[in-house]
């Protein structure tokens, strides 16, 4: 079973320790809860006041903005690494997504590392490649024609998933 978490994160300083805190970073952005188990009746926004409370082993993975949650333009937000570290220590796997698709998968593998914080290009999910993903998810036949209206991100996750699309049926 999965389950998937939408969340920011800041820290806070608490008897002289720092804590780590996952809530939302603004009031239209919500936290939830989503799992596969048969019980989960759908998602469940999380209570603000759990913090890091609610990792528990329950959770496997968890799905994380990236614009204005780990950073804003080129700067990190503050100790985004720690609480990735912290996370990955307790055994999490990470999803990084952004509705952003100016830069493909390794463009933003690049950002990550440029920006201190070692990611697998398998962990970052840009719009850029979700696009080329459900084209490739339809078996779109190679000998059509896609239109491409967007940045050298999109183009380049597409011209991967035409290198790794399935076979036609009918030759």
């Amino acid at each position: 079973p999965a389950s998937f978490v939408y969340w920011g994160f800041s820290y806070k300083k608490l008897h002289g320790h720092h804590r780590l805190s996952i809530k939302p970073r603004s009031s239209i952005c919500r936290s939830y809860i989503v799992s596969s188990l048969p019980q989960a009746r759908g998602p469940t926004q999380l209570d603000k006041s759990q913090g890091l409370n609610f990792v528990t082993k329950d959770i496997d993975t968890l799905v994380l903005d990236c614009d204005g949650v780990l950073w804003r333009g080129d700067k990190l937000l503050y100790r985004t690494t720690e609480a990735l570290n912290t996370l990955r220590a307790l055994g999490k796997r990470l999803l990084f997504l952004t509705n952003n698709a100016s830069k493909s998968r390794l463009q933003y593998k690049s950002k990550f590392e440029s920006l201190g914080i070692q990611v697998h290009a398998s962990e970052i999910v840009p719009a850029s490649y979700c696009a080329a993903a459900y084209l490739q998810s339809l078996c779109f036949p190679l000998h059509k024609t896609v239109l491409l209206i967007g940045n050298t991100g999109v183009e380049q996750e597409l011209n991967q998933a035409v290198r790794t699309s399935c076979l036609e049926e009918s030759l």
